[in-house]
C-alpha cells in the first residue's frame, strides 16, 4: 500500500473522530497527517523520517493557526445562553420551593424543559405564562 494512502486515511479518520469527540485535539493532528499525505502523493521525494517530521510540524502549525479561531468561538459560546432571557414559557408541571431544589417543567419552543423559580419563595401553577430570567446548565430560571 502506498504511503500517501496511509497518511490520507489517517488524516480523514482523525478528523472524523474529532467530529465525534469535539475536544479539538484530533483535528490539527488529522490536518497534519492529511497535509503530509498530499505532499507524498504529489511526488515530493521524502523518506519516512522526513514524513514523520513534517507530520509533526504540520500538526503543530495547524494547532497554532486554528487555536485563535477556537478561542474566539469558545468565548462567544456562553453568550448564546443569553438569547433565551426574556422569552415566554408556559408551565407544564407546577414549580414549587426552588430553595429546596425542586423544579417543575415548562414548554419552551415546543420542548419540555426543567425550570425553577428565580426567587426561592415563588411558586407557579400549571398553565402560568412566565419569562426566562436566565439559564442554569440545562434548567431554565423563570420569573413572572
Amino acid at each position: 500500500m502506498e504511503p500517501y494512502i496511509l497518511w490520507l486515511a489517517a488524516g480523514l479518520l482523525l478528523m472524523a473522530l474529532e467530529m465525534a469527540s469535539g475536544a479539538f485535539v484530533l483535528l490539527p493532528i488529522g490536518l497534519g497527517a492529511a497535509t503530509t499525505g498530499v505532499l507524498v502523493w504529489a511526488g515530493v521525494p521524502i523518506n519516512l523520517s522526513m514524513q514523520l517530521g513534517l507530520f509533526g510540524v504540520f500538526s503543530v502549525l495547524a494547532l497554532w493557526l486554528l487555536r485563535p479561531l477556537l478561542k474566539r468561538w469558545l468565548q462567544r459560546a456562553p453568550d448564546s445562553y443569553n438569547e433565551h432571557a426574556g422569552q415566554t414559557v408556559v408551565v407544564e408541571s407546577p414549580i414549587t420551593h426552588a430553595a429546596s431544589g425542586s423544579t417543575g417543567t415548562v414548554k419552551y419552543r415546543g420542548s419540555s424543559w426543567q425550570a425553577r423559580a428565580a426567587e426561592p419563595e415563588q411558586t407557579f401553577a400549571t398553565g402560568s405564562t412566565l419569562s426566562i430570567a436566565s439559564v442554569d446548565g440545562i434548567v431554565l430560571v423563570v420569573r413572572n
